[in-house]
């Protein structure tokens, strides 16, 4: 009886092993899908500011070209 407790008590310790490498394998896989995440929306909101910087120039030109020049 001592021996199959013994037997059980390993098992059980084995298992909580594995349990704690599913959850470190876990967390590290979420930490690089927030780096990967965080990436994408620094890359968005960069062609954002572009998109937008690029539109207010063009727009300005346009005024300018009609005499509006003041309105840049």
């Amino acid at each position: 009886m001592h021996r199959q407790l013994g037997d059980l008590i390993a098992g059980l310790r084995g298992l909580q092993d594995a349990l704690k490498r599913v959850e470190e394998q876990s967390r590290r896989s979420e930490d690089k899908s927030d780096q990967s995440l965080a990436a994408v929306h620094r890359r968005m909101d960069e062609m954002v500011n572009r998109v937008g910087r690029d539109r207010a120039n063009r727009d300005c030109g346009e005024r300018r070209r009609f005499g509006h020049e003041a309105d840049c």
